[in-house]
């Protein structure tokens, strides 16, 4: 059942609810009356034996004068006549149905045989001679009463569902039908419609706060296919290339095309260094799927000298020739997993080993600023092309296709350092300019207490 339909039914329950309530006020106003009635009448009981006795003893004969007053008091002959002693000053002319008076011994209410008034509450006395007094009230009171109860609880009952079909309303409006609109959009996303979105209005509720959630969630969710849709093509584009090589010297061999044993060794070896490629590219591949899911890392404190210091080293041994300087105070720790922060810096420096000259200094420092730590990797080479600094940590660019690919570049090396460090909560980035050199920085949380 749909929240609207649960509102109605709620609604329905609550007008059943005042309905049954606003009769059962009625009916108790009226019973309240009517034994305050009932009381009334026994306490009259004795006064009307007494008058019909006075009457009786002036006039034997019955034929007494009436008197008015409030409460009517008639004289029941044993043949069955009823006469009048006192009437209602409202109703002279009322007289109460008396037939069968033995069931009048308590309080009955009937019908009048004449006079204006409806209904009467009648109690019954016998007297010595073998007659009865009558004695009778109006239960105009009690049925003014009941219905004043009932019109008052109405009016409550009216004024309480009103109130509840504007909160309806209300809710309905600026709760339910948001929410509708997003169940549609949601199902058309679940259908393909992936630029499916809502029209939020910014009331401050919280159906405006969801819908404005969900339109951020349907544009990350385009954002994260398209990514997807471009990472596949890409792969394939980049895993074909080398694989274009492999077929290529594969089908040269068999149709004959390598006459010489030189040539075979070229072919093997430029076949291997490709293949070598592929399987680097396929490596990064599956660490970038890995870093992806996320929370596979364990971070550990982690020694950033040691590290810079490691990095160094093994950048040495690739270029011997070129001047490297680690600047980096001791014990400077931050949280990380170690092997995974090792290959972003590395990657810092392989990007910048291949694409400067050898001559060119590089410096890979590490300080503190506020609560982070930043690691940098800085050169003095050409620096990088504004149109293309904000497309160097995405998947599979290059800012030079051919360098980077007769060096043996997958192009992922820099993605790869992005996703390192959203693993550690922390932020990456470069700056440069041309002509005077490039840095690449990873700014990571710093550990309480990490410089001592």
């Amino acid at each position: 059942m749909t929240l609207r339909r649960r509102l109605i039914a709620g609604f329905l329950v609550i007008a059943v609810t005042l309905a049954i309530a606003d009769l059962a006020v009625a009916v108790i106003q009226r019973n309240a009356v009517l034994r305050q009635l009932d009381a009334q009448l026994e306490s009259a009981r004795p006064l009307a034996q007494k008058i019909v006795n006075q009457f009786t003893q002036r006039d034997p004969a019955g034929d007494s004068t009436v008197v008015k007053g409030g409460t009517y008091v008639g004289h029941l002959l044993p043949n069955g006549e009823l006469v009048a002693l006192v009437t209602p000053a409202s109703d002279p002319t009322m007289s109460p149905d008396v037939s069968d008076p033995s069931a009048l011994s308590s309080p009955r209410t009937r019908r009048t045989t004449s006079g204006v008034t409806g209904r009467v509450r009648v109690l019954a006395a016998p007297l010595k001679d073998g007659s009865t007094a009558i004695v009778a009230v109006s239960t105009a009171s009690a049925a003014a009463a009941a219905q004043k109860a009932a019109i008052t609880m109405g009016v409550a009952a009216l004024v309480v569902l009103a109130v509840m079909s504007l909160v309806i309303a209300w809710v309905n409006r600026f709760g339910l039908r948001p929410i509708r609109r997003m169940t549609d959009a949601a199902d058309a996303i679940t259908a393909g419609a992936l630029d499916s979105r809502l029209e939020v209005v910014d009331d401050g509720t919280e159906a405006a706060r969801l819908g404005a959630a969900l339109n951020t969630m349907i544009d990350a969710n385009r954002v994260s296919q398209e990514r997807l849709r471009n990472f596949v093509a890409d792969a394939s584009h980049e895993l074909r290339t080398p694989l274009t090589t492999l077929l290529g010297y594969s089908a040269l061999y068999e149709a004959g095309g390598l006459a010489t044993a030189d040539e075979v060794n070229d072919a093997m070896a430029r076949m291997g260094r490709e293949a070598a490629r592929m399987a680097r590219m396929v490596d990064d591949l599956l660490l970038l799927a890995r870093l992806d899911e996320a929370g596979g890392s364990v971070l550990v404190p982690v020694d950033l000298s040691g590290v810079l210091t490691d990095v160094a080293s093994d950048a040495r041994v690739v270029q011997s020739e070129r001047e490297i300087s680690v600047v980096c105070p001791e014990s400077f720790s931050v949280m990380a997993d170690r092997d995974h922060l090792l290959q972003a810096v590395t990657a810092y420096v392989s990007n910048a080993l291949r694409h400067t000259e050898p001559t060119t200094v590089l410096v890979i420092s590490a300080e503190q600023r506020g609560t982070q730590v930043r690691i940098a990797v800085a050169d003095r080479g050409e620096g990088i092309d504004p149109e293309v600094i904000d497309h160097v940590f995405e998947r599979f660019f290059r800012s030079d296709t051919g360098r980077a690919r007769s060096s043996g570049g997958t192009g992922l090396g820099l993605a790869i350092v992005s996703a390192i460090v959203d693993e550690h909560g922390g932020r990456c980035g470069v700056d440069s300019e041309q002509g005077v050199g490039s840095t690449f920085w990873i700014e990571l949380p710093l550990l309480e207490q990490r410089i001592r």
